[in-house]
């Protein structure tokens, strides 16, 4: 809901109503122009403050917000700001007239967005490479590293609720950008002159996205081995984002046959009819998909976020079943971004040999792909929260082979070409995965099974409060009281250490603590970087290898360790 301005606040400052006149005067949305006005002609303070009191700020990914009036919402007036700051920005890194790849998903303003974005550029002497289609988040930042950009926008809020918006900025060299770029182009951004935009006109034409998205579609085609090795029935529900097509056509590319789509979700919609929340990750998401694998009898169901840059994955529940936050439907599980990513750093592992390769996982993620990666003999490195780092990881270290890395948010990259998460390559490799799997008569529980008894079996839980836009200040409030007054226990497991990740991750600013627990368990606590809220994601470890026949039991007791401890960290660090 867009503020208004029937009840007007406490008088404005001078140097608000300054800033507000200066954005009404430069904004091209009649409909967020006229919020600011109301607001203005009736003096309201309280809406001018909240929606001109500081700029959006990158993130864990980008910049995302509420779309509607001012620098702290996503509209188009932001738009052209983002792409004047980043011209400029660049041209003061020695970049004159850049090259810069426009993209954009198929959300409401997306578009919109990055018509606006183009024509900036073009007017502050760059050349936009605008996109003439909504396309997957992936194939935005390939088109910059295939087209030779100085740089990268997709005009996407990724799996947030429908009222957002927001752009992600990817560097000439594939990546986005840390700190201390992020914040400089930031401050650049939130610099630019409002009366020295580009006048308002028509945007530059489209380029032909047609070889862009062939080449794409070639190279994660080409991820794959041949289908001999099993070709498994899967559902894909593209969760009304852009991932429907591209997610079928990579599949036809490989020689494999496509998932069966969840008709009702297959195309885009910005406003997510079936869905609560657009997210693989959230309750009800996979309803549809898992109704519809047990239609078609699939092995398992792929979901893609509305920017089809994640992976969410459901099977048939294993015969001794999993209770608690991981049903899905009746007899169907979701499997945790961990799980995933376990098979998939496992399954890449096993096809290249030598110790030059490079795993790679973020703080949040479970430590079993550490171990693999160490029994494999080759280099794991744990990074921050937020896939850019993951992808900077891999890129500070050319003389390795880059294996995988992963986030437990459900991102995955399966190569470096793409230099953030893939949802599209990450589902054709897990095919691959589960065709291997069901051509040897096993499934992924087999597979978890062989796992746990080669590294040990480690169960993880995840849990959110979720706040309201504008609680950044409540939830760095919640996360600095357990900083000032840790518990001395969890679940009934002692706290042996509280690591402050701002402490241990020198460069990046982390607002999260790692609380180390008895038995190897472990949770972290930090505030989302993309939306308001508190997140828990926690760990527990067992030693399996010498237990015969006991994974079931494992499974079983590790599922409602881990989901309990993960509720009761929860409960002892949301805000009240």
């Amino acid at each position: 809901m867009r503020p208004t301005a029937t009840d007007p606040g406490a008088p404005p400052s001078a140097e608000l109503v300054a800033r507000a006149r200066r954005w009404v005067a430069a904004d091209p949305d009649p409909v967020t122009r006229a919020v600011v006005a109301d607001a203005l002609a009736v003096g309201d303070g309280a809406v001018l403050a909240e929606l001109f009191d500081g700029w959006l700020r990158f993130g864990t990914s980008g910049l995302r917000a509420r779309r509607g009036p001012g620098p702290r919402r996503m509209n188009e007036l932001v738009a052209r700001c983002v792409a004047a700051g980043l011209v400029g920005w660049l041209d003061g890194r020695g970049v004159a007239a850049p090259r810069v790849v426009v993209a954009h998903d198929a959300r409401h303003g997306s578009a919109g967005f990055a018509a606006a974005m183009a024509e900036v550029v073009a007017g502050r002497g760059g050349t936009p490479l605008r996109l003439p289609e909504a396309v997957p988040t992936p194939v935005g930042v390939w088109a910059g590293r295939w087209s030779g950009a100085d740089a990268t926008v997709v005009c996407t809020a990724s799996h947030n609720p429908p009222s957002d918006g927001g752009v992600k900025v990817y560097l000439g060299d594939g990546a986005q950008p840390v700190p201390p770029d992020d914040a400089a182009l930031a401050d650049a951004i939130a610099a630019t002159d409002l009366a020295a935009l580009p006048p308002v006109g028509e945007p530059p034409p489209p380029v032909d996205a047609g070889p862009l998205v062939d080449a794409y579609l070639d190279h994660v085609a080409g991820l794959v081995g041949p289908v001999g090795d099993g070709d498994l029935p899967l559902v894909h529900t593209a969760l009304h984002g852009v991932g429907g097509e591209l997610v079928a056509r990579a599949f036809e590319r490989a020689g494999r046959r496509p998932p069966v789509p969840v008709v009702a979700q297959a195309r885009p919609d910005p406003d997510f009819p079936t869905v609560a929340v657009p997210n693989p990750e959230e309750p009800g998401a996979l309803d549809l998909a898992v109704g519809r694998a047990a239609q078609v009898g699939a092995a398992a169901v792929l979901a893609s976020d509305p920017d089809a840059d994640r992976l969410g994955v459901a099977v048939p529940a294993p015969p001794w079943g999993v209770a608690g936050a991981h049903e899905v439907g009746d007899g169907w599980v979701r499997l945790t971004g961990d799980q995933v990513g376990w098979l998939l750093v496992d399954h890449l592992l096993a096809r290249g040999d030598g110790p030059d390769r490079l795993v790679v996982t973020t703080v949040e993620a479970s430590r079993l792909a550490a171990r693999l990666a160490a029994r494999a003999g080759v280099h794991h490195v744990e990074v921050p929260t937020g896939f850019k780092w993951i992808a900077r990881a891999a890129m500070a270290r050319p003389e390795l082979a880059f294996v995988a890395g992963y986030e437990q948010a459900l991102g995955y990259s399966v190569d470096d070409a793409v230099r953030d998460k893939d949802g599209i390559s990450a589902a054709l490799v897990l095919a691959e995965v589960l065709g291997r799997l069901g051509a040897q008569g096993a499934t992924v529980w087999d597979a978890l099974e062989s796992l746990a008894r080669r590294v040990g079996h480690h169960a993880t839980a995840a849990r959110w409060w979720r706040g309201r836009d504008g609680d950044g200040a409540t939830l760095t409030a919640a996360v600095a009281a357990l900083r000032a007054d840790p518990p001395t226990a969890v679940g009934g497991r002692a706290v042996r250490a509280v690591v402050d990740l701002a402490e241990v991750t020198p460069g990046s600013p982390v607002d999260g603590l790692v609380v180390e627990l008895d038995d190897g368990a472990r949770a972290v606590v930090r505030p989302s970087g993309t939306e308001p809220k508190l997140k828990v994601y926690v760990e527990v470890v067992s030693d399996l290898s010498d237990r015969t026949g006991a994974f079931a039991a494992a499974e079983r007791a590790g599922v409602a360790a881990a989901d309990a401890l993960a509720d009761e960290m929860i409960r002892l660090v949301a805000p009240r």
